[in-house]
């Protein structure tokens, strides 16, 4: 998400709570809300575009960085969320565009490659090394404590601050119920960047 006026680029990291906070940054941002998919309402789902450049909801950093001009890229505060993996990988599996009806732990194991990992998004460039992406941003969220790190954000870009909308909830019981010991350690290998990062461990361990 892109606010030029404000000066922010927000990048939406898929199921780390984007939605709710793009929900709210809509008012100073330059996208546009637009529905492309029968299951989006755009409220709770939608996609988002940008009248100038081509961009998208889940434009990676990189997009950005090459599409933008160099100084207007400088002087913009970055910003974005992360979620433990293990978490997410959840969250992923039940995500409408899925269109799954239930669990199944075989087919949990099969969609984990297809999930693209957090530091994906956050690169400057494809080949960034892992030891640099921290300093591509101002600012990192985390879904853990979101409402009081948006707080943070809203302080910084000199907003009011507001309460995150609770979008996207479901009663899928205990995030450990879904895994067994080797979707545990399959989260652990694909996802191994994210997890050094930003310190994450298995949630119920």
């Amino acid at each position: 998400m892109l606010a030029l006026d404000r000066q922010f680029l927000f990048v939406h990291v898929p199921k780390t709570g984007g939605n709710s906070v793009q929900n709210i940054l809509r008012a100073y941002s330059e996208d546009e809300i637009v529905c492309l998919e029968p299951y989006q309402d755009g409220v709770e789902r939608f996609e988002l575009r940008n009248p100038t450049y081509e961009l998208s909801k889940h434009s990676p950093l990189s997009d950005y960085k090459t599409q933008l001009p160099p100084k207007v890229y400088a002087g913009l505060f970055k910003f974005c969320c992360v979620r433990n993996p293990w978490e997410r990988a959840v969250s992923f599996y039940f995500s409408p565009h899925r269109q799954v009806t239930g669990f199944s732990r075989e087919a949990f194991a099969a969609c984990l490659p297809t999930a693209p990992a957090m530091a994906h998004y956050l690169r400057e460039e494809p080949d960034q090394p892992i030891s640099g992406i921290l300093a591509n941003f101002d600012y990192v969220m985390r879904y853990e404590s979101l409402q009081q790190d948006f707080d943070a954000v809203c302080d910084r870009l000199q907003i009011p601050r507001q309460t995150l909308p609770r979008r996207n909830q479901s009663a899928r019981g205990a995030v450990q119920d879904y895994y067994d010991d080797e979707t545990v350690d399959l989260v652990r290998r694909l996802f191994a960047e994210d997890i050094e990062l930003f310190g994450y461990e298995v949630p119920w361990a």
